[in-house]
């Protein structure tokens, strides 16, 4: 409650003489002294109110204010990334009398202290958003911030792939988004053409009818026509024949010369011909009449020059790809390839996907199993690798998922189901280009292969392992990474192998890694980017197989690590490399596939993630006792204590994220839609912010505790 100030000047002499004259005249003397002092009082107080607004005096402090209020966004940060409509901004504003208001974008935010914490709700629009936070105090200073929002979509594995080469546009449709999307090449921006679960329900193959700027995409037995610019969607024709319906397809090719599809029905074999004018389907040929004995068809191409049609086949007994040859004109087939397989290779090879190439009359097809991209030339039958999956990407997961049609300048689109982005393909020289989406922030290193992170509080950063890369710091209030530890530097001391799992070791500024390929834990000073071997269990008569998460005491020096493949818990003392068997599943059948163990200290226990139905373990130290909580029929892969609220969090398959109290087995899911695979998971130390690892975007998420919000920070 704000008044103003009224000074009265009274001479110390009549101050004097008032007390020292007796009781009678000091009352009379001050009775009205105090009546006038009253009235001077509620004259100059405006009759007692208290609006700060309500004097029109220059010299009232209020309209002489002239300190700016300040306003902060706790979430999201200053840039960021999300594919929802509506987000929830909060923050918090100070003055130094009293703030007014805090608008966002125009929209006023509400406050149950005065604004000292508040919160709004903002639509956003596709593409890149502006929000303008304001605030105000009464005597009409302002102060303001801006944050960036990009709204894009953000997608799993992609389906199918069309390539619009002259306006360098892949359009590609998701069967678990009931979508079409668009995505430049050049800047990597997504949008989406059309999303409709009822018009556009699971749609499995794509292509693009360049006469007309349309793509026909297969969707639930039928095939639509979508106008690329205006979104509109026609069924195409479809006479229902009965005999000729399609078992079980994925895949068709658009014959643009005699506007018609081929379709195969990759179980029975059969060859199908839908005349798009007329929707007339036709049987053009039965691989059951042959004697090729075929198996499960992958994938197929057409030579509109021959017309022929090539079929990449699986058999499992043995496991083997072979290509077949169908002569349309001849009307007859040929195993021209038997068990594809690149040169040098041992292992089998899984065919997911090929394509025509007319530029080099040759076939381009996707080797699953290891990534790489193959040529079978038609003219000899030699097989080539003219990409190498390993070349460009090191031992990092691929799993081609789809290739595009092929650009008359010698480029082909591929995705991958283990990864997000696109890549474009040179087929002359192999080089690969991935194209991701939005980069947040710009212009900053991009993550490769994120396995694991650990928040440091104190310096505002999370730490992230890139088993591509190495060592990452990124800032949790600009997303902005540098690069402290690089795997491939050799000068940087011990060099890691399949580094998975990195924890903060604040008392010595370093970072422990566990590196499973090497069953070792290196220690990264966070200074000079040095990597020391702590624990070498190579050189050991170890009980270690296959570890996959660490934790430790680092005040008695000792790492905790569950080994998945042993089904067990062991204790390390790193001073003097002595293991302890602390606990081990005989059963197989709680932690047998265990992921991740959390160290805590207060209560001098460790916290494993579950397995075959059990959520999580708990594991007293002071004995070794065992307790069980919670049900899961999918284990989860990492856990992280919420001191604050004395709960943890897990995430697992399905992108699963949970909150579980301390000690309990009753769960809170979050929204899992909020990601495509949820890998690991960190809460701050206020218990305010949580973050989560996503391996298939390449990304981290910030989530605000209380609104459960969450966006990508950097990627």
């Amino acid at each position: 409650m704000w008044r103003r100030k009224v000074t009265f000047l009274i001479k110390k002499e009549q101050i004097d003489k008032i007390y020292l004259n007796n009781s009678t005249n000091y009352f009379s003397l001050i009775t009205p002294f105090c009546v006038f002092l009253a009235l001077l009082m509620t004259m100059a107080c405006g009759g007692g109110s208290s609006d700060p607004t309500s004097s029109d005096n220059p010299t009232d402090p209020v309209n002489t204010d002239i300190i700016k209020p300040t306003v902060s966004v706790t979430f999201p940060p200053a840039e960021t990334l999300t594919d929802r409509f509506n987000l929830q901004v909060v923050g918090t504003a100070n003055d130094n009398i009293k703030v007014k208001q805090v608008v966002v974008n125009g929209q006023v935010a509400s406050s149950e202290n005065e604004f000292l914490n508040w919160s709004t709700s903002v639509d956003l629009s596709e593409g890149h958003n502006q929000l303008q936070i304001e605030v105000s105090d009464y005597a009409g200073n302002i102060d303001s911030t801006i944050i960036s929002v990009t709204n894009s979509p953000l997608f799993g594995p992609i389906d199918a792939l069309a390539y619009d080469t002259a306006q360098q546009v892949a359009y590609a449709v998701s069967k678990d988004n009931n979508a079409l999307y668009s995505i430049d090449l050049v800047n990597g921006k997504r949008q989406t053409v059309l999303q409709d679960i009822s018009r556009l329900n699971s749609p499995i193959d794509i292509a693009i009818n360049a006469q007309d700027n349309s793509a026909i995409v297969f969707t639930y037995n039928n095939f639509v026509e979508i106008n690329l610019q205006t979104a509109e969607l026609q069924l195409l024709p479809n006479v229902n024949n009965s005999e000729y319906n399609f078992t079980f397809f994925e895949d068709f090719i658009l014959d643009s010369v005699n506007n018609r599809l081929f379709v195969v029905d990759v179980i029975s074999g059969k060859i199908y011909a839908t005349d798009l004018a007329s929707g007339q389907r036709s049987l053009i040929f039965d691989m059951a009449a042959t004697s090729l004995n075929i198996g499960t068809i992958t994938g197929f191409a057409y030579q509109s020059a021959l017309n022929t049609l090539y079929l990449s086949e699986f058999q499992f007994n043995p496991e083997q790809s072979h290509l077949v040859a169908v002569n349309l004109t001849t009307n007859s087939a040929d195993r021209i390839i038997e068990d594809i397989k690149k040169p040098s290779a041992v292992n089998r090879s899984f065919i997911s996907d090929l394509q025509f190439d007319a530029n080099h009359n040759r076939l381009i097809l996707t080797e699953k199993s290891s990534g790489d991209l193959l040529a079978v030339k038609l003219t000899d039958l030699s097989i080539s690798v003219i990409s190498s999956n390993e070349e460009f990407f090191g031992n990092q997961p691929s799993k081609p998922q789809a290739l595009s049609n092929i650009s008359t300048d010698n480029k082909v689109l591929l995705s991958d189901q283990s990864q997000e982005g696109l890549s474009i393909v040179n087929l002359v020289s192999g080089v690969r280009t991935n194209v991701k989406s939005i980069k947040i922030p710009q212009n900053d290193i991009a993550f490769i292969a994120p396995a694991d992170f650990v928040i440091d509080d104190a310096n505002q950063r999370a730490l992230v392992i890139d088993q591509q890369q190495g060592i990452l710091a990124v800032s949790l209030l600009t997303g902005q990474k540098i690069l402290i530890s690089d795997i491939h530097n050799a000068g940087q001391g011990a060099m890691l192998n399949t580094p998975e799992d990195i924890e903060l070791d604040k008392m010595n500024n370093r970072v422990m890694i566990l590196d499973s390929g090497r069953r070792a834990i290196i220690a990264v000073d966070l200074s000079s980017g040095m990597r020391e071997i702590i624990y070498d269990g190579a050189n050991v008569q170890s009980l270690l197989s296959h570890p996959s998460g660490a934790d430790y005491d680092f005040t008695n020096n000792i790492a905790y690590i569950v080994d998945h493949k042993n089904q067990s818990i062991v204790e390390v003392n790193l001073s003097n490399g002595e293991q302890v068997l602390i606990a081990k599943d005989q059963n197989q059948q709680v932690w047998g596939d265990s992921q991740d163990i959390v160290f805590n200290p207060t209560k001098n226990e460790l916290l494993v993630t579950g397995f075959a139905g059990v959520a999580y373990t708990i594991v007293h130290l002071s004995d070794n006792s065992v307790e069980h909580f919670g049900e899961t029929d999918k284990p989860y892969s990492d856990l992280a204590i919420d001191s604050t609220h004395n709960q943890i969090f897990m995430v697992g398959e399905s992108s699963r994220v949970v909150a579980i109290p301390y000690n309990a087995s009753t769960s809170e899911d979050f929204d899992s839609t909020l990601f495509i695979e949820a890998r690991a998971i960190e809460v701050d130390t206020e218990g305010e912010k949580i973050y989560v690892l996503d391996k298939y975007l390449h990304a981290l998420y910030i989530i605000d505790y209380n609104t459960r919000e969450g966006v990508i920070f950097s990627n």
